[in-house]
């Protein structure tokens, strides 16, 4: 999604730390980027001593960004990780000390009834506690366009279940107690040393339906050590309906005061200051060092700058003049306006020709179009005009253009950026002693430094050179270019997304999808042979070209984010965390969303769900954030095919919603069996066993080889005996024999 800087101001011995939080530009379409904007404005007039103070936003380069105060100290997850770690019992007064200080923050922000802000995600990761006593909240005001932000983003995480209230579950319209809820869950937790709603192997139906329901036990009967008295004060917080809990977080915050006056009345910031100091003695030392030592670096180097260098301007402005005012981010007139940030759609590798219409309308200014279901085309709306198109080209033109013309290991020379994608940019190279043309993907230089995206982008290089099937993109070469960034090499490939076909007709003709869809299965199940899952596979990664004359040749591009199960058993290169889910959220199977364990059913899954828009012209599933999308897609099946496309054949209807069947035992359990069941749709049962047999369907070559012998032969089962082809499917695991 982008990346914190901590970053430094001022003039020498009053420089100021703070962080800046950036948001890649080819992260952000127009939709979040008008969001984000309209959030930050108020955002940056909230000041309170719980919350992390935002004093400016904007757009550097196409790059947007927040300017937030640092604070030194850990997150609470951190916190509660070192005490596991030393075994040390987190003790009960600092528990209710952190949790009265972070109500005391809640009450703050939901005190303004106009703005109704709701944080939407309370949980250890998002409170900070610093060395110096204070407890601070992290993110409020920005919720909306978080959610937005990560339904899009490379490597999607979902992990909150855990801390949602019952009515955000059920996807109800939140207030405040909606976050006193989340923080009766984090109080529960330091009180007991233990996770209210643990992971486990639930499905996510089940894990949504607990937190629909919860089941609440007092935290003195998990930990005796816990008073009587403070189960009453979680208790009521965590009422499974809103009328049960406390009236405002501001009550809460009364509540939990009262108990430390009577039973701590010395616990204040200066007693969890001294608790912290010794749980992370042996750190903070050592980082303040470090600090010292990049705020030297940094403040040597951006004075030796060039004049001209606009850090070095914005570094003597702010040093004059103090940092801008956040309203002269946002209010000027000069040609940073939000709208008009350079964005690009999110995963568009391989688009080749141009990222234009047929009309002309700029894609990289147009939102995703999985969120906009039932709108009037974009691509006809005239907001989006020329100068808007040309202004966009310019503004990104510097940070897309810095290898164009270069040459990458006295092999390469870099000819002109044609697609960039979650992790990476592509180029069109030439290689310079054959003058063949290449695709060059370059790891972005802000993930270059982190070596879990180094090694899952080497991966992808891995896993498609291994897998060696002419449905997926062929990969040639890898290495790092002069300024360290990781880049492979992949055949050129001149075409179109099956995302942008979908775009631009809608639902298409059926028999044209079954044949794309017919390829894919034999390109994952090549995969899968190997042991690779795909796990994000989507419209966008799913190429068209022609080849030989033949149209609608598929490549299947992208394994960024593919699972080798070989990795997986030893545990060498697991990039995935335990709970962690990663992918895209229209495509993504319920199980996988959970952060349960992929296998082929959950390629089997997307299949499907990219099966039904292309019959039907619309995703499965859409929502306002991931969360709403994760609730239907765990809960409810999709609209029945039909139910759209009324003239579409029952039988294609219904292997769409077996594909996409909630429990993956009710699925295909191989794309082998998939495939069988796409070409009984397609051209009959016969049909459908002779591919598997590797036999030509092709009515004029089979009227030729054999006179008495027709297509329709095939369906009617003279080919092979009826006992043989039920035992060779039953090898296959169809689901309807």
């Amino acid at each position: 999604m982008g990346a914190l800087y901590l970053a430094v101001s001022g003039d020498r011995g009053l420089e100021r730390l703070m962080v800046i939080k950036t948001v890649l530009p080819h992260l952000a379409d127009a939709e979040y980027v008008a969001r984000f904007r309209d959030e930050a404005k108020v955002v940056v007039k909230l000041s309170h001593g719980n919350l992390i103070p935002v004093f400016d936003a904007g757009l550097v380069h196409g790059e947007l960004f927040l300017a937030m105060d640092f604070v030194e100290g850990r997150d609470l997850r951190a916190v509660w990780n070192r005490c596991a770690k030393k075994q040390v019992a987190f003790p009960i007064d600092i528990a209710v000390f952190i949790v009265k200080e972070l109500c005391r923050g809640l009450g703050y922000a939901h005190s303004f009834p106009d703005l109704n802000l709701v944080h939407r995600d309370i949980s250890p990761p998002n409170v900070l506690v610093s060395y110096t006593g204070e407890v601070k909240l992290t993110d409020f005001g920005l919720a909306s366009s978080t959610l937005k932000l990560e339904k899009t983003a490379p490597g999607i995480i979902y992990g909150k279940v855990a801390y949602m209230s019952p009515e955000q579950a059920r996807g109800e319209k939140l207030d405040g107690r909606s976050d006193m809820y989340a923080a009766g869950i984090v109080l529960w937790e330091l009180l007991t040393g233990r996770q209210l709603f643990p992971p486990g192997k639930d499905q996510p139906q089940d894990l949504l339906s607990r937190a629909k329901n919860p089941e609440v036990m007092r935290p003195s009967k998990r930990a005796p050590r816990v008073p009587i008295d403070l189960d009453e004060i979680c208790l009521r917080a965590l009422g499974s309906a809103r009328e049960d809990r406390y009236e405002t977080c501001d009550d809460m915050r009364m509540a939990l005061q009262s108990w430390l006056a009577q039973n701590a009345p010395t616990t204040d910031g200066t007693r969890m200051a001294t608790f912290l100091q010794e749980l992370f003695s042996e750190d903070i030392l050592r980082e303040r060092v470090e600090r010292a030592e990049l705020i030297s670096r940094v403040r040597t180097r951006a004075l030796t700058m060039p004049p001209t260098d606009e850090l070095r301007q914005w570094v003597e402005k702010s040093t004059a003049h103090g940092s801008p005012r956040p309203s002269e981010s946002f209010d000027s007139n000069e040609s940073t306006d939000l709208t008009e940030a350079p964005v690009r759609k999110a995963n568009s590798i391989g688009r080749r020709s141009t990222d234009r219409g047929d009309d002309g309308v700029d894609r990289r200014l147009v939102n995703d179009r999985r969120y906009v279901v039932g709108t009037a085309s974009r691509a006809s709306s005239p907001a989006v005009g020329a100068g808007q198109t040309a202004l966009a080209v310019d503004q990104d033109s510097e940070l897309e253009t810095e290898l164009i013309g270069m040459e990458v290991d006295g092999r390469y020379r870099v000819m002109e950026l044609i697609g960039e994608g979650g992790m990476g940019k592509v180029y069109l190279a030439e290689h310079i002693e054959i003058g063949k043309r290449v695709a060059l993907k370059v790891l972005h230089q802000s993930y270059s430094r982190m070596p879990d995206l180094v090694e899952r982008f080497r991966r992808e290089a891995r896993a498609a050179s291994k897998i060696g099937h002419p449905n997926i993109v062929d990969v040639t070469d890898s290495g790092t270019t002069n300024d360290g960034s990781v880049y492979f090499v992949m055949e050129y490939l001149e075409g179109v997304e099956l995302g942008s076909v979908i775009e631009r007709e809608g639902a298409i003709d059926v028999a044209r999808g079954l044949r794309i869809l017919g390829q894919i299965c034999r390109a994952l199940a090549a995969a899968h042979r190997e042991g690779i899952i795909h796990r994000d596979l989507k419209p966008e990664n799913i190429f068209l070209i022609t080849r030989d004359g033949t149209a609608d040749v598929v490549k299947v591009l992208d394994f960024g984010i593919a699972k080798t199960t070989e990795a997986e058993a030893a545990r060498e290169r697991r990039l995935t965390s335990p709970g962690m889910a990663m992918g895209t959220p229209e495509y993504m199977a319920p199980e996988q969303a959970a952060g349960r364990p992929a296998d082929a059913r959950t390629d089997v899954y997307a299949l499907g769900a990219i099966m039904y828009e292309l019959v039907t012209g619309v995703p499965p599933y859409s929502g306002a954030n991931f969360m709403e999308i994760l609730t239907k897609k765990a809960t409810v099946d999709p609209p029945p095919p039909l139910s759209i496309r009324p003239e579409l054949a029952p039988q294609v209807g219904n292997l769409v919603m077996a594909a996409m069947a909630r429990d993956p035992a009710d699925r295909p359990q191989t794309m082998e069996a998939l495939e069988y069941e796409l070409n009984k749709c397609l051209g009959g049962r016969g049909i459908a066993v002779a591919q598997i047999l590797g036999m030509t369907t092709d009515a004029i070559v089979v009227e030729r080889l054999n006179p008495g012998l027709s297509v329709r032969n095939l369906d009617d089962g003279i080919v092979t005996p009826r006992t043989s082809t039920a035992s060779l499917i039953g090898r296959f695991g169809t689901y309807s024999g």
